[in-house]
C-alpha cells in the first residue's frame, strides 16, 4: 500500500489500485475515503481500511469522484456500516437517484465501438 504523509500531520494511503483506485485521507480530526471501486473489491477495500488502525476508527466522509461502478459500487453499504457522509458532483445527482450511470461513448474509433456494445 503507498503512503504519502504530509507536514500537516495528514496520510494519504492508496487503497486500491488497477481498474480504479481508491485512496483514503487521514487527518487528526477525520477519515475520508474517495472513491469505492466495484463491489467485488469491498473485502480487500475494507481490511486494508481496517489494517491502519485510523484514529477515530471509522470513514467520516466518502468523496465520489464520478459515479461509474467501477468507482462507486460499494458506496451504499459504506454508507450503512460507516454512518459516513457522501459527496459527489451535482451533475451526478439524477445518475445516483437512478442508480445508474451511462457508459460515456468514447474519444475514439475503439472505445466508441466498446461503448456501443455494452450500453
Amino acid at each position: 500500500m503507498k503512503i504519502l504523509k504530509t507536514t500537516k500531520g495528514v496520510n494519504v494511503y492508496q487503497i486500491l489500485t488497477g481498474r480504479s483506485n481508491s485512496y483514503l485521507i487521514s487527518t487528526p480530526e477525520n477519515n475520508i475515503l474517495v472513491d469505492t471501486g466495484v463491489s467485488s473489491s469491498y473485502r480487500k477495500l475494507l481490511s486494508a481500511i481496517n489494517s491502519l488502525k485510523l484514529n477515530n476508527n471509522r470513514i467520516d466522509y466518502l468523496i465520489l469522484t464520478h459515479t461509474h461502478y467501477d468507482h462507486c459500487q460499494s458506496a451504499a453499504i459504506i454508507k450503512q456500516d460507516q454512518q459516513c457522509k457522501i459527496i459527489f458532483s451535482e451533475n451526478d445527482y439524477i445518475f445516483v437517484k437512478q442508480g445508474f450511470t451511462p457508459l460515456p461513448e468514447g474519444t475514439n474509433f475503439i472505445s466508441k465501438i466498446i461503448s456501443a456494445l455494452f450500453p
